[in-house]
């Protein structure tokens, strides 16, 4: 298998591994998220259960009905978060189904006590005037009505005694004071029979049963916190509080073992699978250095041994250390093969190198000969060429000086447009800035709007501190902490209203900043426009001139050029000539020197004859 193969794999395996421990992970996080909300849900819920019991006390200490209407909702809305916390549960395999149908039946239970609650209340009497409360009322006063008229003092002694133990009966709750209403009501009718006066008894009897009524009223209401209807209800409430607080409790305990349990398997993994990258990391490379040793010590053999290049490297296997062997192995034989060749070329080498140092020396003879003729012809040509380059000379400083002028020129117009476009570029960049600072004073004049808008928000504020400080000193004592937050509105209205007064300063002297920079803008704009035409002007004056120095530089040129050709063909004869005898010269000299390098050729084939000899082929 090819290395190549085997690191691919082992980066594949643990991709795949650190992937699905990602996944495990993100599996995970979802599911604690969702446990966690479940557990939110149950907060959601316990404060519902503590607004039904306000809405609970609030009814029964106000005696208003639209807390009936606020306890409906409420037990919606309760309903509604059990029944998401029942799918979350489901969700997560959470068996709290029994206990949460245990609280959905308490709960409900404690709705209907609390309407049963409300209905005899209603039918108690909500106000002093309604339900038998009113009914109570109207007989007792009648019947104190019908008393004064028959002017009777022992009856209304009795009648008297009647209300104190009615009064007492709703302050304590107690049922003596009922059994003490009842014998004084007994007195009441000995006294009625011998009083002939129906309307009299008529009105004393409503009064007695209108209290009977209130007394089984009230008893079905609960005459202590652990009778009646209320009783129910306040077992029913808390034995739901119980019971939710188990479930939160099993919630809480279930998302810490699963967190534990999470903390634990990704450690395990992690550890896991570190140990298995070590270990197969530490398996490929032992395999991949222990061959690399035996190609390195089969290589040293070859390069610190006797030099046989019969040696093999040893090509089994089918990866990239295999693939360097062969091509090892190959190179050693093309290396075999050649050095086979280079000692049959190293004898040829020899052969040609001792006819070589023979027709050397004839070659060095006749180039001497023809060097002589040579310098003769040299030194007639050179006088003639020395008077043709004096004229060049004058003619080549004439036209040098108009180039130099025609440079200067060149280069003038070429900084004059450039110094142009550059003030160009200036003038444009100057309009641009221009339109920013024009778009900022648009921006001041939108700030300063908002600040108005700013303003007028601080006074109304002002305005209503100062109403609030006015009606908290109408309330007296009982206004007095309103007073006290009314100030503090009202001063934090003037600090506004001053910040305001400073940030609109600053905005009318960034406005008035502004104005003065476009002015400024605009002058050099137009200072700019004129500098470029002022440039454009000098830039055609240049070119005039250029096209002057032009024309002389060209007549120059041709003056030049006629001596030069004079000069280059006085130059050719004498370089030829110079050629000709430089070659000769060469010539003489190469012939030395290849004398010299056959004689040396010679002793480098044998020195190569006495290497190759040293390699085993």
């Amino acid at each position: 298998m090819k290395i190549k193969v085997k690191l691919l794999a082992l980066s594949l395996i643990i991709s795949l591994s650190l992937v699905l421990l990602s996944l495990s992970s993100y599996l995970s996080t979802n599911k604690i998220i969702s446990l966690k909300h479940s557990r939110d849900l149950v907060s959601q819920i316990q404060i519902e259960e503590l607004k039904l019991r306000k809405y609970e006390k609030d009814f029964l200490a106000r005696k208003d009905l639209k807390y009936t209407k606020d306890f409906d909702a409420s037990m919606n809305r309760l309903n509604q978060l059990l029944a998401s916390l029942e799918h979350v549960l489901l969700e997560n395999d959470i068996d709290s189904r029994a206990e949460l149908s245990k609280f959905k039946k308490i709960i409900g239970s404690y709705a209907v006590e609390f309407g049963q609650m409300s209905q005899i209340m209603q039918k108690i009497g909500l106000d002093k005037d309604s339900g038998i409360v009113g009914k109570l009322r109207a007989a007792a006063h009648q019947a104190e009505s019908y008393t004064k008229h028959n002017k009777s003092s022992e009856l209304s002694y009795y009648l008297l005694q009647l209300r104190r133990h009615e009064k007492d009966f709703f302050l304590r709750l107690d049922l003596k004071y009922v059994t003490n209403f009842e014998q004084v009501s007994d007195n009441i009718s000995s006294i009625l029979l011998t009083t002939p006066n129906p309307e009299l008894q008529q009105a004393v009897t409503n009064y007695q049963q209108s209290f009977k009524a209130i007394v089984v009223a009230l008893q079905e209401f609960g005459l202590t916190h652990e009778q009646g209807i209320y009783g129910q209800l306040r077992q029913s409430i808390h034995q739901s509080e119980i019971i939710l607080e188990q479930v939160s409790d099993e919630i809480v305990t279930i998302i810490d073992s699963y967190e534990t349990k999470i903390k634990t398997t990704t450690v395990i993994s992690t550890v896991a699978i570190i140990i298995f990258t070590l270990g197969a990391l530490f398996f490929v490379s032992r395999d991949i250095s222990f061959r690399l040793s035996r190609i390195n010590r089969r290589m040293k053999n070859i390069a610190t041994g006797e030099g046989d290049l019969t040696v093999k490297l040893d090509e089994r296997g089918q990866d990239e250390l295999s693939d360097i062997s062969r091509s090892f192995n190959a190179f050693v034989e093309k290396l075999r093969l050649s050095f086979t060749k280079v000692t049959e070329v190293t004898n040829q080498l020899q052969t040609a190198a001792l006819e070589s140092n023979q027709l050397s020396k004839c070659t060095e003879q006749n180039s001497q000969s023809q060097l002589d003729a040579i310098h003769i012809v040299a030194s007639s040509v050179e006088e003639m060429a020395s008077s043709i380059s004096a004229v060049n000379d004058d003619v080549e400083q004439v036209s040098a000086n108009a180039k130099s002028t025609q440079d200067i020129a060149h280069t003038g117009k070429y900084q004059t447009d450039s110094t142009g476009a550059i003030i160009h570029d200036l003038s444009s960049d100057i309009e641009r800035a221009t339109d920013v600072i024009k778009q900022l004073e648009v921006d001041s004049q939108k700030i300063s709007s908002m600040i108005d808008v700013i303003r007028a928000i601080t006074d109304q504020t002002n305005l209503l501190a100062l109403n609030a400080a006015i009606e908290a000193a109408r309330a007296g004592e009982a206004g007095r902490g309103f007073a006290v937050v009314a100030d503090e509105v009202r001063n934090l209205s003037v600090r506004t209203q001053e910040s305001t007064l400073e940030i609109q300063e600053v905005v009318e002297k960034i406005v008035s900043g502004v104005n003065d920079s476009v002015l400024v803008m605009e002058q050099s704009s137009s200072n700019m426009h004129k500098t470029t035409d002022a440039i454009e002007q000098s830039s055609r004056s240049l070119t005039e001139i250029n096209n002057s120095i032009d024309s002389i530089s060209d007549k120059n040129d041709h003056i030049a050029v006629a001596a030069q050709q004079q000069k280059e063909a006085a130059i050719t004869i004498s370089q030829s000539t110079n050629d000709i005898g430089a070659l000769a010269s060469n010539t003489t000299i190469a012939a030395k020197q290849a004398s010299e390098i056959s004689d040396e050729l010679e002793v480098l084939s044998e020195q190569l004859a006495t290497l190759v000899n040293a390699y085993k082929v």
